[in-house]
């Protein structure tokens, strides 16, 4: 349905973004931006690995995150973040594709938070099939929600998804 070339199951959404944040590289000491009114799970992700969370400001018409706040949130911060989580809400993708290209002129990994945007696509592609890795929660209050809950990362990029299998047993 995506369009990815690999999908990996996990046991909830904040697992899919912990381990997708790890297999782009995300360790100790670095810096995660994500926005803050994205319910704090990239927060908490980014905390698991025993990286710094930097919010971002989102725009205050769509109240998602858009590329000029994401070049002033990285180039405000001395050393340039390790990933971007980009958190598509209200069924709506941010304007992921100049984000993205953002993000590449400074290095920056792009991990998708579709959780709450499955279903919604821009120029012919689904949400998060634009940055390196994206992730989605099937939390029943999800847009598509299980009885219980679940989890899952894609990608295009089967090395990325190697790392999400071999880490998410434990």
């Amino acid at each position: 349905y995506l369009g990815a070339n690999e999908v990996v199951a996990v046991g909830n959404g904040t697992d899919a973004l912990e381990l997708a944040l790890a297999a782009v590289g995300v360790t100790v000491g670095d810096s995660v931006l994500t926005v803050a009114n994205a319910g704090g799970y990239a927060t908490v992700a980014s905390r698991l690995l025993g990286a710094t969370p930097v919010c971002f400001d989102v725009s205050p018409y769509t109240l998602l995150a858009d590329p000029v706040s994401v070049r002033n949130a990285i180039t405000a911060n001395p050393v340039p973040p390790k990933a971007l989580v980009v958190t598509h809400l209200y069924g709506a993708m941010a304007p992921v594709e100049a984000i993205v290209q953002v993000a590449r002129e400074y290095g920056v990994a792009v991990v998708e938070d579709c959780a709450q945007s499955l279903g919604a696509h821009l120029n012919g592609k689904q949400s998060g099939t634009f940055g390196d890795i994206a992730t989605t929660s099937f939390y029943p209050t999800k847009n598509l929600g299980a009885f219980g809950d679940g989890g899952a990362v894609f990608t295009d990029d089967a090395e990325l998804a190697g790392r999400v299998r071999r880490m998410r047993q434990y």
